[in-house]
């Protein structure tokens, strides 16, 4: 998913205001511009959310609204790019995140600590590069 380059704040607040859409109507009683939100038929099991550039705050879970109820995704990894080159960190059920750049570490997964004790900004920089995709998912 794409969001603004002017979007700011929780990934959850992206998510919501991405999904809210405004009408061209208004109300008949209060003149105010009439919005609703978008619900999925069936909810998609993974989003990627592109934050290039953007200043955000990462969410442990978001809830992607349903016809009849809300998912709850878990963010399962974050993607890093700088020099060409692309690397990414993963994010178990346990909360426990690993560093993968299959150039250096070839098929061999780096703990880095566990999600709630890196603090955000070090989430947004990993070994030089800049992170520019969130992947959220069902819990396995």
């Amino acid at each position: 998913m794409h969001v603004s380059h002017s979007a700011t704040g929780s990934i959850s607040q992206i998510l919501e205001n991405h999904m809210r859409y405004q009408s061209q109507q208004v109300c008949s009683n209060c003149n105010s511009p009439l919005s609703t939100k978008i619900k999925f038929s069936e909810t998609h099991k993974i989003y990627a959310v592109d934050v290039t550039d953007r200043n955000v705050t990462l969410n442990r879970t978001v809830k992607i609204q349903g016809l009849v109820w809300a998912t709850t995704l878990h963010l399962k990894g974050l993607v890093y790019h700088g020099g060409y080159h692309f690397t990414c960190q993963i994010i178990d059920e346990s909360g426990n995140i690993w560093f993968h750049d299959g150039i250096t570490t070839g098929r061999t997964l780096t703990k880095e600590g566990k999600f709630g004790s890196v603090s955000q900004p070090n989430l947004k920089v990993c070994r030089n590069k800049q992170l520019c995709l969130v992947i959220y998912g069902h819990k396995s």
